[in-house]
């Protein structure tokens, strides 16, 4: 697994690009992106079971705003891409598991 702290979205979006800072600084982008400090760890190929808050689907066109939303969420142990529904998904597992359909997870620290 690959772990980073931050998040970038580049454009066009794509599921999320992962860069570590040097030393904790955030450094310039020379293509525009836009980065988040985060404290998500990123596993390709994982997904992270169920949904959070109580089951309900929460899903989400960037990445960004599954990762607020799950921030906020009591309750939420990550965000999963589901390949499938090209969506985000806030979930409450946080322990990742093989995907066999692609999915991409990024879980909390």
């Amino acid at each position: 697994s690959l772990s980073s702290s931050g998040i970038n979205a580049e454009w066009p979006l794509r599921p999320g690009t992962l860069r570590r800072m040097s030393h904790g600084k955030l450094m310039a982008s020379p293509s525009d992106e836009t980065t988040w400090k985060c404290n998500y760890k990123y596993y390709p190929g994982k997904y992270l079971g169920g949904y959070a808050k109580n089951g309900s689907v929460f899903a989400y066109t960037y990445l960004r705003e599954a990762l607020a939303a799950c921030d906020k969420l009591t309750g939420c142990g990550g965000v999963t891409w589901e390949k499938k529904n090209n969506r985000y998904t806030t979930r409450a597992g946080k322990d990742p598991k093989a995907s066999p359909s692609g999915e991409i997870s990024w879980r909390k620290n």
